[in-house]
C-alpha cells in the first residue's frame, strides 16, 4: 500500500491523495456509479451515521440515472467525474482518453476528476492536470475482490488510515456483496472521525 503510494506520488505529483492536514478527517469516496441496486443503499448507511462522502460517477451512468445522481447532490455528497466510461488510460489512444474525460465532466459538472484505475499516460497527465483537479487515493478498499473476505477489507482499511485518508469503494454490482458488509462496520469503528465530502471547487 505505502509502496504504490510513493511510485503513484512520482508519476502523478499534482495529483491529490490524502488530505494531511485534515486532522481527524476521512474521506470515504465511490466510483463507478450511479448504480440503482447499490447507491441508495450507500445513500442510506451514510444518511445513518451522519456521514458525507464523495461519489467520483460514470457519465454513462449520469444518463441512465439522472434522478439517483441529482439524489446524491441533494443529500449534501458532492460527485466527481471519471470518465463517460471506464477507459483505461494505458490502453486507448490520448484522443480516447481526453473525449472520454471532457464528455464525463459535461455530465457530472465537476472539476473533481479520477481516472478509471488511477492510471495516465505522461500526455494524458499534462493535460488532466491544466484541465482538472485529480484526486487518487491512499487506500484502496479492494471491494471488488471477490476473494477477498469483509475482515481482510476491513482490517486493509482500518491498518493503513490516517488523517485525511482518501478511501476507495465502489457502488457497483461486482462490489456489493462485500461493501454492504465492510461499509457499516467501517462507519462505526471510525465513528471518532469525521466523514467529510471533498469539495467540488477544490482549488
Amino acid at each position: 500500500m505505502k509502496a504504490a503510494y510513493s511510485i503513484s506520488k512520482l508519476v502523478y505529483p499534482a495529483a491529490i491523495r490524502r488530505f494531511e492536514k485534515q486532522k481527524n478527517t476521512v474521506f470515504f469516496t465511490f466510483d463507478d456509479g450511479p448504480d440503482p441496486q447499490v447507491t441508495p443503499q450507500i445513500l442510506y448507511l451514510l444518511n445513518r451515521f451522519g456521514a458525507k462522502a464523495t461519489f467520483f460517477c460514470l457519465g454513462q451512468n449520469i444518463e441512465k440515472y439522472p434522478t439517483l445522481f441529482n439524489e446524491i447532490l441533494s443529500q449534501g455528497h458532492s460527485v466527481g467525474n471519471h470518465g463517460y466510461a471506464h477507459l483505461d488510460g494505458f490502453k486507448c489512444t490520448n484522443d480516447e482518453f481526453l473525449k472520454n474525460a471532457e464528455k464525463g465532466f459535461f455530465l457530472s459538472r465537476s472539476r473533481l476528476f479520477r481516472p478509471p484505475y488511477g492510471r495516465m499516460k505522461p500526455i494524458q497527465y499534462q493535460w488532466a492536470k491544466r484541465r482538472f483537479k485529480i484526486v487518487l487515493w491512499d487506500i484502496m478498499s479492494e471491494d471488488y475482490d471477490e476473494e477477498k473476505s469483509a475482515n481482510e477489507i476491513i482490517d486493509n482499511v482500518i491498518s493503513n488510515i490516517t488523517h485525511g485518508s482518501i478511501v476507495v469503494f465502489h457502488d457497483s454490482k461486482q462490489a456489493q456483496k462485500n461493501l454492504f458488509e465492510v461499509l457499516p462496520v467501517l462507519l462505526h469503528r471510525l465513528s471518532h472521525l469525521v466523514f467529510e465530502k471533498i469539495p467540488m471547487d477544490l482549488q
